[in-house]
């Protein structure tokens, strides 16, 4: 909560009060795109259902989903873009995104086009192949979070 300070040399001098990250659209704040990709072959769960994503929308972000993204869960395109997602390729998806989130990370040799981006998935940081990615994703300047260390 502001202090009554606060709030007062907002009303005295007329400055706009700031907003949240989170709140919306309308926020002074730049809209963070997040995209989904479409996991590998055999994959059948997808990184977000439309009612998160509706959601994700809610409170202000654009979410962008890779067409066929969630069809092997179940998940028709035409459900994300009831939800109010974006359904687009797979190159405007990761151009346009900021924020990635998948089941699992993406293949090393795609990692350079997440360059400067954030993806959020399943690592296994400390097997074997997680160690391999998360060096890949390294050099190629990709933060990866990874769920297997959350708690």
């Amino acid at each position: 909560m502001r202090a009554p300070a606060v709030r007062l040399a907002f009303k005295q001098f007329g400055a706009a009060r700031p907003r949240s990250p989170w709140g919306p659209k309308t926020s002074l704040w730049r809209p963070l795109t997040v995209g989904v990709v479409r996991e590998p072959q055999g994959e059948t769960r997808v990184a977000m259902v439309p009612s998160v994503a509706q959601a994700f929308i809610k409170d202000g972000y654009t979410v962008t989903m890779e067409k066929g993204a969630g069809d092997a869960a179940g998940f028709p395109d035409s459900a994300y873009v009831a939800a109010g997602c974006k359904v687009e390729d797979r190159a405007s998806v990761i151009n346009n995104g900021k924020l990635f989130f998948s089941i699992n990370p993406p293949p090393a040799a795609e990692l350079p086009q997440f360059g400067g981006k954030t993806v959020v998935g399943w690592v296994g940081r400390l097997l074997p192949s997680g160690k391999e990615i998360v060096e890949a994703a390294t050099k190629a300047n990709v933060q990866l979070i990874d769920t297997t260390a959350v708690p």
